[in-house]
């Protein structure tokens, strides 16, 4: 089970004529749960692994970006995506208890719409406009990390 957090800016462009751009901040939670498999048991030093699993993400857009869209007619919400994740890497058992381990990982997830119609129109003879997300967003990870293990081999 795993949780992360990130801080990413965010940036619409050519959204209508009256504005081409807007540069917002927002943060991702992403919450997911993955199946590992150990070939080796933890009788081995070097043991590889995989996983995959599946998890939600919630994209929000912080309050002062979402007053900043709102002055400029244009309101925003808070998406949840599903996510997909794999990877995999190795574990190296330095002492009895203390571990080293390599990791790849990349959770995949729609690109999300923010609230946005798919497409611009007139709401009170004002342009509202739109968005049609389209692709994947992949979250890459490379790690190095030192594991302290609880229990006995």
């Amino acid at each position: 089970m795993e949780y992360g957090f990130s801080n990413q800016p965010l940036k619409f462009t050519n959204l209508s004529d009256a504005v081409p751009l807007l540069a917002l901040g927002h943060s991702i939670h992403r919450f997911k749960y993955d199946f590992v498999y150990y070939p080796f048991d933890r009788s081995h030093r070097l043991r590889p692994f995989a996983f995959a699993g599946s998890g939600a993400s919630l994209f929000v857009v912080k309050g002062p970006s979402r007053d900043a869209a709102a002055a400029k007619g244009i309101q925003l919400n808070d998406p949840w995506k599903l996510t997909v994740s794999w990877g995999g890497g190795v574990k190296y058992l330095i002492r009895d208890q203390l571990a080293a381990s390599f990791q790849f990982s990349d959770g995949m997830s729609g690109v999300p719409h923010y609230g946005l119609p798919p497409s611009g129109r007139f709401v009170s003879s004002q342009y509202s406009p739109g968005f049609q997300p389209d692709g994947r967003l992949h979250n890459r990870l490379i790690s190095l990390s030192f594991i302290y293990q609880w229990g006995s081999k």
